[in-house]
């Protein structure tokens, strides 16, 4: 069994939903164990076939977090990370792996991933601005 908890101000400390199963595991994700700017905490009770626990300790627990337009991996959306793309852009920074960067999802680094930084930063009619904001500290 798998029990999830969204950690951000208001949200409830009680189990949020679980699956019994790696084939309703998909089924009974929330919406909001992703929500951008917050941690969510997955945390797995493994069982036996009766029911016991096997282990219940507190490596058992994986926290995700997501923030938009954070392309430096520090927890913080600022200029940097729009320097950071163009640092990539214009062949002064090689990174290792480019999903950080890559803003848009499409599999490559390119001006259009610059224009969804700099949204991200500023926000637009449809996107918040993240420009100054900063994940909490890992719970």
């Amino acid at each position: 069994m798998i029990n999830w908890r969204p950690r951000y101000a208001g949200a409830p400390d009680s189990t949020f939903g679980h699956a019994d199963g790696l084939g309703e595991a998909n089924k009974n994700l929330p919406d909001t164990s992703s929500s951008p700017g917050h941690w969510t905490t997955l945390i797995a009770n493994v069982e036996d076939l009766d029911g016991n626990a096997i282990r219940t300790d507190p490596h058992d627990r994986l926290d995700l977090a997501f923030l938009p337009g954070d392309a430096d991996a520090n927890r913080t959306v600022d200029t940097a990370d729009f320097s950071r793309i163009d640092y990539v852009l214009t062949a002064t920074y090689t990174p290792a792996d480019n999903t950080l960067h890559d803003q848009n999802r499409d599999s490559s680094i390119t001006t259009a991933d610059k224009t969804r930084e700099q949204a991200l930063l500023n926000g637009t009619k449809t996107t918040r601005a993240w420009n100054g904001y900063t994940l909490p500290a890992r719970p």
